[in-house]
């Protein structure tokens, strides 16, 4: 027999009592039981058994006489003879007598009286499983017909169900499939009594459909329901609570389960877009890196393969960028000798190589800027699929760190955020572990990603004054003068969520003239220069110089390395 599946129970009087030890069942109960009743008590009735005093044996009536004496009724009489004969029935029996205050009925201990005959005893006892025999059997019929109506034939036929948000049960003996869409009312998809409920259980289950017992499931109005119909406003409570139990623990299920199979077959409209599409693919598709060549260069893509590929490591190497494959594609509308660079389908570089030259010497005019696109916008390819890979890679080395952080106090779209900060101003990130760990420790301080990117700058102290020194290892430094850093002060702005800078037209103008006199002055030294500024407006300076002086770095008091020397190169009032 197959064990019944867990449900989830809901309402009051879900939790039953512990039952107490259970009597060993005579060898007529077992009998019943192996040649299949699984029928009720409540539908088949009480079996009428003559009451007997101890030591005696009713007779049987003609028409128990005319029951025993027909084939069945032999039949019946040497399956009892054989099961009152087995050992381990008459042991179990036995050990029942040690259990006193379990009291067996006399009509039930009866067959172990030895004043009786066996012969009166096995002929009362097959009368009786026969009657109920045929009791259950028009118990079955009466009980199909409730459940099929008038399409009684139908009752083998697969539970339609594959619509169901639930399958909402009481016991195993009723079962009501519901579909539910937000804004609606619930429709019965599915629907039984018995062993149809108890197929529409197996077949949930096979569905992987949420099956919801409620114990407190009013019955009286069952009989009402229909398939394709909305629910009844009687059952508006048991519906929304089995509803709201299996959102509340899948809040996608009806999303994520499968409801029906698909089609094995395709329209043809399907086919027709997917034919145009497939057409189409080349100029659909969005490529992260891409290299056009004219017919002539497009014969050394081989070499140009090869060549790309170095400059990428080096800058992966260099910065911790996962620099996706470059595509390289011939494009027939270029001239000869030229070719574009591009970024995700945009043009960063075209240009004219010499055809005079043989690879490698022929590309060199194409490396340089393609590095100079790495270096200045590979911030833009740190996608969600490379932050991932990158907590993959730390969480290999260190699994406490990330599960500190994630998913609970940090998520990946933050963390690409600050990433992509860091790299836009050319901070490798290679050192993950560093970065994480300066998150975790500022990250009850600040939920502000471009704040958090400032307490990052400040554990690569070290990293950013090595990148900025001259030949002589001292850092260049062009200093804010203080009015000046007093007027951005003045002109930041603040809300809970946010702060921006509302700096005024004449002010930034004056700002960014002052910057570039400054920068032709330390330009006649030869020397490289960073402009230094206090650590709350070092963003904010960065965004009034980033589209005017893109290679000027801007850094912060925090950001200096105790063990760099600094030179004031200028001052900015």
């Amino acid at each position: 027999m197959e064990e019944r599946p867990d449900i989830t129970t809901i309402g009051e009087n879900s939790t039953e009592p512990e039952q107490p030890l259970a009597r060993p069942k005579d060898p007529v109960s077992s009998l019943a039981e192996e040649e299949g009743d699984t029928r009720e008590k409540e539908e088949s009735g009480p079996v009428s058994i003559p009451d007997a005093k101890e030591g005696e044996v009713q007779p049987l009536s003609p028409e128990e006489e005319e029951l025993y004496s027909s084939p069945i009724g032999e039949i019946l009489k040497e399956k009892i003879i054989r099961a009152f004969k087995e050992p381990a029935i008459q042991e179990e029996y036995e050990e029942a007598e040690e259990y006193p205050t379990q009291e067996i009925p006399v009509k039930e201990a009866r067959i172990f009286e030895k004043k009786e005959s066996p012969s009166d005893i096995i002929q009362e006892q097959a009368v009786r499983i026969l009657k109920e025999e045929m009791l259950a059997k028009e118990s079955e019929t009466v009980d199909e017909k409730g459940e099929t109506g008038e399409s009684a034939s139908s009752s083998d036929e697969k539970p339609n169900q594959s619509f169901a948000e639930v399958l909402v049960v009481k016991g195993s003996d009723y079962a009501m499939g519901l579909s539910y869409h937000p804004g609606t009312i619930p429709v019965v998809v599915s629907l039984g009594r018995k062993r149809q409920a108890q197929r529409l259980i197996q077949h949930a289950m096979d569905m992987n459909i949420p099956i919801v017992e409620v114990t407190d499931w009013n019955l009286q109005h069952f009989h009402k329901l229909e398939i394709g119909v909305e629910i009844p406003e009687s059952m508006y409570h048991p519906a929304s609570q089995a509803l709201a139990l299996v959102y509340r623990l899948h809040p996608s299920a009806s999303y994520v389960r499968f409801i029906r199979p698909l089609s094995p077959g395709k329209s043809a409209r399907r086919e027709k877009i997917q034919k145009r599409i497939d057409e189409m693919g080349e100029i659909l598709d969005i490529h992260p890196l891409s290299v056009e060549l004219s017919s002539q260069l497009f014969g050394y893509k081989t070499e140009l393969k090869e060549q790309l590929e170095f400059k990428v490591r080096r800058v992966t190497g260099d910065m911790g960028i996962i620099v996706p494959k470059v595509k390289i594609m011939e494009n027939s509308y270029l001239q000869d000798g030229e070719y574009a660079i591009k970024m995700k389908n945009i043009v960063y570089e075209t240009g004219i190589l010499d055809l005079s030259f043989e690879p490698p010497e022929l590309f060199y005019p194409l490396q340089t800027p393609f590095k100079s696109l790495l270096y200045n916008y590979g911030y833009e390819l740190l996608g969600y699929l490379e932050t991932e890979a990158l907590i993959h890679r730390v969480k290999q080395s260190n699994p406490g760190l990330v599960r500190a952080l994630f998913p609970r106090q940090l998520t990946i779209g933050s963390l690409r955020f600050i990433l992509r900060g860091l790299l836009k101003e050319r901070i490798p990130i290679k050192d993950m572990t560093l970065i994480l760990e300066s998150i975790e420790e500022n990250i009850h301080h600040t939920q502000d990603p471009e704040l958090m990117i400032e307490y990052i700058r400040s554990a690569f102290s070290l990293q950013i004054c090595n990148a900025y020194k001259d030949e002589n290892g001292n850092l260049n430094v062009i200093l804010l003068g203080k009015e000046m850093e007093q007027k951005i002060m003045t002109s930041i702005q603040e809300s809970p969520n946010i702060r921006w800078l509302n700096m005024k037209y004449r002010e930034g103008f004056e700002l960014l003239s002052n910057i570039k006199q400054e920068l032709q002055n330390v330009e006649k030294l030869g020397i490289p220069v960073v402009l230094l500024t206090s650590p709350v407006i070092r963003r904010f300076v960065r965004r009034i110089t980033e589209n005017n002086f893109p290679s000027l770095p801007v850094i912060s008091y925090n950001e200096i390395s105790p063990l760099t020397p600094v030179k004031t190169a200028g001052i900015i009032y």
